[in-house]
């Protein structure tokens, strides 16, 4: 199978929203091979927006995007199916199909977008269900499950067609601590395991610190910082510490008084 190139995404310029108006503005952003980007930010920031142009589900309104080396945006139908076949994504809400058993939810990507047999498509099922571990609960209807079992078959079929670019839209919103973990050690395992780039928009501090490699940080319509985690808990941007540390930054006096006296 071709080998992707280290850089997986690239985004230049990037500017996105739904009105006239775009939500931010003059984005840069590179994701490397089999590693965890986190996109973070407040409420109403953009980060969903953003996720959303990069992973080909909403045009951008100006600049480009990259997926594996190929603006899916200017590609025709087939060639841009093509490209998004090697993407997956897990959404918020899970959107599970509720009349399907889990396996059958699972199959469904292979099934409408592959020729591949049927047999052969509940097999690769059953495999991503294991990597999951839900294996005893193929039959089960998504009405049957608690959230973190439904976020895990979500995860499953969202990697079923083994893609090398995972999104992830608030990936354990909503979950209790010890379930969101388990969601975040599967991340980890994809990455790990797989070799599976997955960049993800989250509120969850704790998740941040235990599995991505980098994060970009989005306020008033910009990147308003980018790196390591550890470097990014250390900075003093009011976006950046607020959201590691849930409050604003305390005032450094010498600054203060370096602006009032340059």
């Amino acid at each position: 199978m071709e080998q992707p190139a280290a850089d997986v995404v690239e985004c230049h310029g990037l500017a996105c929203g739904y009105a006239e108006e775009p939500v931010l503005t003059n984005v840069d952003l590179v994701a490397h091979r089999a590693e965890i980007l986190a996109i973070l930010g407040g409420s109403g920031s953009g980060k969903s927006t953003l996720l959303r142009t990069i992973a080909g589900l909403l045009d951008p309104r100006a600049g480009t995007v990259e997926l594996l080396g190929e603006n899916p945006y200017a590609l025709d139908g087939a060639n841009r199916r093509r490209v998004m076949r090697r993407t997956g994504m897990l959404f918020q809400h899970d959107a599970l199909f509720g009349s399907m058993s889990v396996i059958d939810n699972i199959a469904l990507p292979v099934l409408e977008l592959t020729r591949i047999p049927k047999v052969v498509a509940y097999e690769m099922s059953r495999a991503k269900l294991a990597l999951v571990q839900l294996s005893e609960l193929e039959h089960r209807l998504p009405s049957e499950l608690s959230g973190g079992q439904a976020k895990r078959v979500a995860l499953a079929r969202a990697t079923v067609l083994d893609p090398v670019i995972l999104f992830c839209d608030e990936p354990t919103s909503g979950l209790d601590p010890a379930t969101a973990r388990r969601i975040d050690e599967t991340l980890v395992r994809f990455r790990d395991v797989l070799g599976v780039t997955v960049i993800t928009v989250t509120h969850d501090v704790e998740g941040v610190r235990a599995i991505a490699d980098r994060a970009i940080v989005v306020d008033d319509g910009h990147v308003v910082a980018e790196g390591s985690i550890e470097s990014l808990e250390k900075s003093d941007v009011s976006a950046v510490y607020s959201f590691f540390h849930r409050r604003e930054p305390k005032p450094n006096p010498d600054k203060r008084a370096d602006e009032r006296h340059p």
